[in-house]
């Protein structure tokens, strides 16, 4: 840190009191610069006296403490600029000071600040892509006067918009020394603009008008200050969620405000676009253009929107329905609220409006698309657990109304009774649902098409494994009770209890071994089963039970106690559900 060796100048230059002005190496000290904070942040640093040619008080922004200070007492208010060509750099000349929040913003950015004898201050910064690609600059360019010493009733009326509504109305600029100067020809300014919207950025004109602006936004006779390219730089995981939301047949599109060429732009980094495809990118005006009919026609291959309204997004998502197809819509602001709300599932962003979170169904907090892509892989893993819940109930359900309803016909009045039925019951239901809740997801679920609108809960496979396993089931049990190779098995003529208890626990046990078939569609019953600990566990919690009750039971479940013998016999025929299903399945496979 250098300062002039007049004190009186440091005092002025940096508004404070108390100002003492020590030797090298000593610490400087400030007595009023704005607050504690800022006072201790500059009590870490030594200075050095300046050259006696040197006038200049550099404050070059090194740490966050001292930005901090920097903030503190920067308090300049007026001021002026010129643009430099590259190598970039804005000169902000000021007579009196330089405003506060500006101050804030270039320290905030990491730029160095250094105010020099006569009041000017330099502003430098590199990497910069166009004239003035940098968003941080946007304030401060609003801000400008043609007079050399700005009176505030002579400022001009600022104005910044984009590029096709500005640029028309400008019919000067100013130049590299903040002359005003006559815009003859604009082709200097459309390549560059085409330039920043190809490298997808979104192009803003700023300029001045000497004349009031109408309320409707008319206006005329513009002096270009120049064009500021933002870019937001695409996520690294939004690549790879696109082509995960695709594989999985959603098919996405992007409708944005910026124009067509950034659209473009981004749609290709994003993977959204590939090659040349020119009717997967419409603007607004070519879509209101369109009938209905022809815009249904275009709607599959259609992947960019730009320049778009949001009475555009309700009517993409209307035409969608009728369609016949499931439509989603994100968005955050209020406009966006009648698409949300029209939408089968409206996504609204955590950085949106109340309003838009209200109309939404789902939050997306981190404003994230590959949020999205996660959440259509967890609403499938969802409804493919709900199926596989419901194939355990209904082949456990089928397999009991079975051998009740089968169970009189061949002598035996209650195969099951009521008490034994209510566990089956709480099986069936509560523990069973607790099971597959925990289903992982998995990434394979991703590379299937999505469902129809109209397509059944219940669908073919389904049918096909719980009649199946059912109708085995039911046979399972009928010949376990009817065929006399069992009886002797199981000491029928010491009492007939023995054959209902080793019933009871067939009946139980094969239930547990297709709460497994249904888990999975592949022959290999434990895939992925580790990322589903709870299934295990709740599993194996219902077989200890079912042990208890086969040796505690008593009178009240109407059991007696098994020897080992004939308790691993009634456990080898329960598992014959697992050989008989995967059988199933391989016929499926092989048919299909």
């Amino acid at each position: 840190l250098k300062v002039p060796s007049d004190v009186k100048y440091l005092k002025q230059a940096l508004s404070v009191e108390d100002t003492r002005f020590v030797r090298p190496s000593m610490l400087l000290s400030l007595g009023s610069i704005g607050g504690d904070e800022a006072k201790a942040a500059l009590a870490s640093y030594t200075i050095q006296p300046a050259n006696s040619e040197d006038e200049k008080v550099h404050f070059e922004a090194e740490t966050e403490a001292y930005k901090t200070a920097m903030r503190s007492f920067l308090t300049f208010e007026k001021h002026e600029f010129t643009a430099l060509p590259r190598p970039c750099e804005i000169e902000l000349r000021s007579p009196d000071k330089l405003s506060d929040p500006l101050a804030r913003e270039l320290a905030e950015h990491g730029f160095r600040v250094s105010a020099v004898h006569r009041g000017d201050v330099h502003v430098h910064t590199e990497d910069m892509m166009g004239l003035f690609a940098c968003r941080c600059f946007t304030e401060a360019l609003i801000e400008i006067s043609a007079n050399s010493n700005p009176d505030p009733k002579s400022m001009g009326i600022k104005a910044k918009s984009f590029l096709e509504k500005l640029l028309p109305a400008c019919t000067r600029y100013y130049d590299e020394k903040g002359r005003i100067q006559p815009l003859n020809s604009r082709h200097l300014l459309e390549t560059g603009w085409s330039d920043m919207t190809h490298h997808a950025m979104r192009v803003l004109a700023l300029a001045v008008s000497e004349t009031e602006v109408t309320e409707a936004g008319e206006f005329s006779r513009l002096i270009l200050v120049g064009l500021v390219g933002i870019r937001d730089e695409v996520r690294p995981e939004a690549r790879a969620a696109i082509r995960q939301v695709r594989g999985a047949g959603v098919q996405v599109v992007m409708i944005t405000g910026d124009n067509r060429d950034t659209a473009a732009a981004i749609a290709r980094e994003c993977g959204l676009l590939s090659g040349t495809q020119p009717d997967a990118v419409l603007t607004s005006g070519e879509l209101a253009a369109m009938s209905d009919e022809e815009l249904r026609r275009r709607l599959p291959s259609l992947r960019v929107v730009a320049r778009a309204l949001p009475t555009d997004k309700s009517r993409l998502v209307r035409l969608a329905q009728e369609m016949g197809l499931v439509a989603g819509m994100t968005g955050d602001g209020i406009n966006d609220a009648p698409a949300l709300k029209r939408a089968d599932v409206g996504f609204a962003m955590g950085s949106g409006t109340e309003v838009a979170k209200e109309a939404g169904d789902i939050v997306i907090l981190n404003d994230n698309f590959a949020s999205i892509a996660k959440s259509i892989l967890y609403g499938r893993t969802i409804f493919k657990s709900i199926r596989k819940f419901i194939i355990f109930q209904l082949t456990m359900n089928l397999c009991a109304v079975g051998v009740s309803i089968i169970g009189p016909f061949i002598g035996i009045d209650t195969p099951v009774t009521v008490i034994q039925m209510l566990w089956i019951n709480i099986i069936m239901d509560t523990l069973a649902g607790l099971a597959f809740a925990g289903e992982p997801p998995l990434e394979e679920y991703m590379e299937e098409p999505p469902k129809r609108r109209d397509e059944p809960v219940l669908n073919r496979y389904m049918f096909h494994q719980i009649l199946c396993m059912g109708v085995f089931t039911i046979l399972l049990c009928v010949l376990f009770l009817k065929l006399p190779l069992f009886k002797p098995l199981f000491r029928y003529a010491n009492d007939p209890i023995y054959l209902m208890t080793a019933f009871f626990a067939l009946f139980i046990f094969t239930g547990i071994f297709n709460s497994f078939n249904a888990r999975t569609h592949r022959v290999n019953l434990f895939a992925h089963i580790h990322r589903n600990p709870g299934f295990v566990g709740i599993m194996a919690m219902v077989a200890v039970i079912q042990l208890v009750l086969i040796y505690y039971g008593g009178s009240l479940f109407r059991t007696a106690g098994l020897t080992p013998r004939e308790l691993l016999l009634v456990l080898v025929m329960a598992f014959l559900v697992v050989p008989a299903d995967g059988l199933r399945k391989l016929f499926l496979r092989l048919n299909h």
